[in-house]
């Protein structure tokens, strides 16, 4: 039930699986919700390994994952912590990737963290196995990048337990792996041991891993909404801005003055933006 009326929370998410309805019959609730034909990244890895593709590239890993980072940046603007990121829970559908299981997701609580006994080694945190440490958007980042250091290096990092008596994590680019030692550094940032060390904000993290190589410019939230989001912008792409899941910049529906496609904005590579007007009902406001 906490699963359902999360999702319900979340409805209209890019990202993450649509909520429909939660009912009651024969002294039992169930929920519907919305059907994915597909396989986990998990189920992917499994069959490149058993082909003799133990690596993907840098670039390939991130740009599959892009729609995951912004899911996770979705679920922490909305004070969700999913607390389960990693292979086995995004699910590739033919046209987009879902972040799925949102059994042991939590609603931010200042001061508090729960230790748990579910905790996914490799991919989990030390703050799952520690209540000293607290918690909150990093839980998250850290599971991320834990799966795209396997997504990378063909394995997943050491227990994070271990690695406080022990750290024997190695930095990609001293396994070769095809990666630069600024987007490795990246990389383990987000894979420090200690939360406050690490990134804090998904985004941020994921313009540091594909700046060098993917964006020659950045749209910075200053009000409203996104608010301190950094969102990347690629040369002559039309980004669009509005409530349908489709835009790329999304406001939750239902947003007063936001349209269901609001407008666009293009980035130029002479280093200014044009704001394209879609002939929605808000859209020149």
């Amino acid at each position: 039930i906490d699963e359902a009326k999360l999702l319900d929370k979340l409805k209209g998410m890019g990202g993450a699986p649509q909520f429909y309805k939660m009912f009651s019959e024969n002294g039992t609730v169930y929920y519907a919700m919305e059907y994915m034909k597909g396989r986990t990244l998990l189920d992917l890895l499994k069959q490149n390994r058993a082909q003799g593709y133990e690596r993907m590239e840098i670039d390939e890993a991130v740009e599959l994952l892009e729609p995951i980072f912004q899911a996770i940046n979705e679920l922490h603007k909305n004070h969700v912590i999913h607390r389960d990121v990693g292979p086995d829970n995004i699910f590739i559908c033919k046209k987009h990737l879902r972040l799925i299981d949102f059994g042991n997701a939590r609603i931010q609580q200042k001061g508090v963290s729960r230790t748990v006994d579910w905790a996914k080694s490799g991919y989990a945190p030390i703050e799952m196995y520690d209540k000293s440490f607290r918690q909150d958007t990093w839980t998250d980042i850290y599971a991320l990048a834990a799966t795209i250091y396997r997504m990378i290096t063909g394995m997943a990092p050491p227990d994070s337990q271990h690695r406080m008596s022990e750290d024997k994590l190695v930095s990609p680019v001293d396994l070769d792996v095809d990666i630069s030692p600024d987007e490795s550094a990246t990389l383990m940032k987000a894979l420090n041991l200690y939360p406050d060390e690490r990134y804090s904000n998904v985004m941020e993290f994921y313009y540091d891993m594909v700046k060098d190589w993917k964006y020659e410019g950045i749209l910075i939230g200053l009000e409203g909404q996104h608010v301190g989001d950094k969102i990347p912008l690629t040369a002559d792409r039309k980004y669009k801005l509005g409530c349908r899941e489709e835009c790329d910049i999304r406001f939750a529906k239902g947003t007063p003055g936001v349209s269901r496609i609001h407008g666009s904005i293009v980035w130029k590579e002479e280093g200014y933006a044009i704001y394209v007007d879609e002939g929605s009902t808000y859209g020149t406001r």
